[in-house]
């Protein structure tokens, strides 16, 4: 993003001065000439290609992009002294000379985009008390030195997006107490140390998209809450916010989550929230966003439940001779029984936490309780199915071949129950197990409850 104090040169620009003193073609430009610029002029542009008609006037400073190959790197390019604005970007810098901006205390725009840096030296921009706007986004930074940014006290906007960087300093911005905007995303950071943002206390806008990012807390954001007004953290690995994560921001407007769940935490009435996907069929209140839904599982949890124990009591007292089919019919009861238990567990769950969900909602679906839950019901209709294939065989084979084929014995019978319960078993309770084909997208080992 780019300051609007600081118009973007055009691509197709050769070497430019807004003042007479100074007009080159590129092409033919010697990067020992290029240094001495600073003589001739306040201002210089340098880019390739064709002339524009107008160009902004440009005041006090050198705007650098798209350097002649044979300058790029030159020791005379980098000790050429800059003053208000510099743009180096786009000029396949791999490296940096900690000296590189020793003595640019005017300095207040400083643009290294585009460029191949792999790090920062820790005292590049020491002593540039002035410098506002900071952008070193689109490299290949991987780790930022901790008190890189020491002494920028007027600092105001900072990007570091598109890198590499894994980890940051605890207290890595200290001391740009006047610091509104820092964009941070596309890197690969997963987790805020204690203190990151201490002393942020004029902040704006965030932006932490398109990290690893697991877990935030409200200490993080103490320092930055009061005056916020638009937090970016979609595309992260995190599937909650801790309890009042949202309201202690009095100011923010404007925020980007994972899940549509996280978005019950913003309460404010003028405020908007964007997720990337529904992670539940949920409200923020409820378990199930449908009042029919809530109604229908008491409804058909109690009906299973009473017709379980019906069957169950009916062909244990009144017990027939050949008792293959009741053996059978049983076990069908205590297979549909247990899927009343799943429900009304379920049931129970949102009765529970009726109004508050979304408090409890991932602890909930990442809890062994639900992974046991939600195994109880595929144990159910798996054995229900299988059974149901049992007793229609059995049946069959009664009816076309009554004659051809011996029937089931009690033993026979329950040893084919006993086997369908194990493979119902094994099919209903193997994913929760931690086996890598059933984990979430980010690892989290909770199946039944994605």
């Amino acid at each position: 993003m780019l300051s609007p104090m600081l118009p973007r040169p055009p691509k197709t620009w050769t070497t430019v001065s807004p003042e007479p003193a100074a007009a080159l073609v590129a092409s033919s430009i010697e990067c020992g000439r290029i240094a001495h610029l600073r003589l001739m002029t306040k201002s210089v542009v340098i880019s390739t290609g064709k002339l524009p008609a107008e160009v902004p006037a440009f005041h006090n400073g050198y705007l650098i992009g798209g350097l002649p190959y044979q300058c790029r790197g030159s020791k005379e390019v980098q000790m050429m002294v800059l003053f208000y604005y510099s743009w180096l970007e786009n000029n396949n810098l791999k490296t940096l000379p900690e000296e590189l901006f020793t003595g640019q205390d005017n300095l207040k725009y400083l643009r290294l985009v585009g460029n191949q840096l792999e790090k920062l030296p820790r005292y590049i921009f020491h002593g540039l008390t002035d410098l506002e706007e900071l952008a070193i986004h689109v490299n290949h930074i991987t780790h930022l030195p901790r008190g890189v940014f020491e002494g920028l006290k007027n600092m105001l906007s900072i990007y570091i997006d598109n890198n590499r960087i894994a980890n940051l300093s605890a207290n890595q911005f200290h001391g740009l107490s006047k610091l509104r905007d820092l964009a941070i995303h596309d890197n690969d950071i997963t987790h805020l140390p204690h203190g990151v943002f201490e002393g942020l206390k004029n902040m704006l806008s965030m932006s932490f998209h398109l990290n690893k990012i697991r877990n935030v807390s409200k200490e993080h954001f103490k320092d930055v809450a009061p005056t916020i007004r638009s937090l970016y953290f979609h595309h992260n690995r995190m599937r909650k916010l801790p309890e009042g994560f949202l309201s202690t921001m009095p100011n923010l407007t404007r925020a980007t989550v994972d899940t549509n769940m996280m978005c019950c935490h913003l309460t404010k009435e003028d405020a908007d929230c964007d997720y990337v996907y529904v992670d539940s069929f949920a409200s923020c209140e409820t378990m199930f966003r449908n009042r029919a839904a809530r109604t229908c599982i008491w409804a058909i949890a109690t009906m299973s439940l009473v017709g379980a124990i019906f069957v169950i009591t009916w062909r244990m007292v009144y017990r027939e001779t050949n008792i293959v089919q009741p053996i059978m019919l049983i076990h069908l009861a205590v297979s549909d029984g247990l899927m009343g238990i799943y429900l009304i567990t379920i049931g129970w769950k949102d009765a529970t936490w009726a109004g508050q969900y979304h408090l409890h909602d991932y602890n909930w679906r990442t809890s062994l309780a639900c992974q046991i839950t939600g195994a109880i019901a595929v144990l159910s209709s798996e054995v229900s199915l299988m059974l149901l294939s049992l007793i229609s065989a059995d049946r069959l084979k009664n009816i076309v071949f009554p004659f051809h084929v011996g029937g089931l014995t009690n033993k026979a019978t329950h040893a084919l129950c006993f086997i369908i319960w194990i493979i119902g078993f094994i099919i209903a309770f193997l994913p929760t197990i931690g086996i890598q084909y059933f984990r979430a997208p980010a690892g989290d080992d909770h199946f039944y409850g994605k």
